[in-house]
């Protein structure tokens, strides 16, 4: 095994162990909520101070649904770039590295909404969980970074199955042989 294939070895490695913690990570984030909001369920009740209030806990679904659909591309990309080599493998990695660059822009813009206010449409924010969509944008970094390592270096990578197949242009067999046309008594 030469130098380089090692090195090949270790970076297929260290960018499936990217993607799959991107993924991860995005997933969990993505997941949890990035804001209460409350809402007035009867209006103003005039002359009364008592109203009724519901409480609506805000997850990327709500506030950025691409975002939240981002984590299973992620995934998909893992298997995709075992699975494949060639074009395929780099278009498998262009496409981690777009889902990677929705989950940066996402969390980016709602961690900027949420801070001002402009995402939640119906009722006021009571609280807001900072640091979950900056997790989705961190997230979305590692994804953009391992998708454009795909893409740059995806086919100097090992391929699945690359292993049984042969390298000689020689027929296996007397059948081989016959079936491209030549004659396997000849010498």
């Amino acid at each position: 095994m030469s130098p380089d294939h090692g090195s090949n070895t270790r970076e297929y490695v260290v960018v499936l162990s990217a993607i799959t913690a991107g993924s991860a990570l995005a997933w969990w984030a993505t997941s949890g909520t990035w804001a209460v909001a409350q809402e007035a369920l009867l209006g103003e009740v005039q002359g009364s101070l008592a109203q009724a209030v519901s409480q609506r806990t805000l997850s990327a679904s709500a506030l950025a649904p691409a975002a939240a659909a981002m984590p299973i591309v992620g995934f998909a990309g893992l298997a995709g770039v075992i699975g494949s080599r060639g074009v395929v493998r780099r278009i498998v990695g262009m496409l981690v590295a777009v889902a990677g660059g929705v989950l940066v822009w996402s969390g980016i813009q709602a961690s900027i909404s949420l801070r001002v206010g402009l995402l939640v449409s119906a009722g006021e924010i009571e609280s807001v969980v900072p640091v979950l969509p900056l997790v989705t944008a961190f997230a979305g970094g590692v994804l953009l970074a391992a998708g454009v390592a795909v893409l740059l270096r995806g086919n100097a990578w090992p391929a699945l199955g690359a292993n049984y197949e042969r390298s000689s242009d020689r027929p296996r067999d007397a059948w081989e042989a016959l079936d491209r046309g030549v004659d396997p008594t000849d010498d």
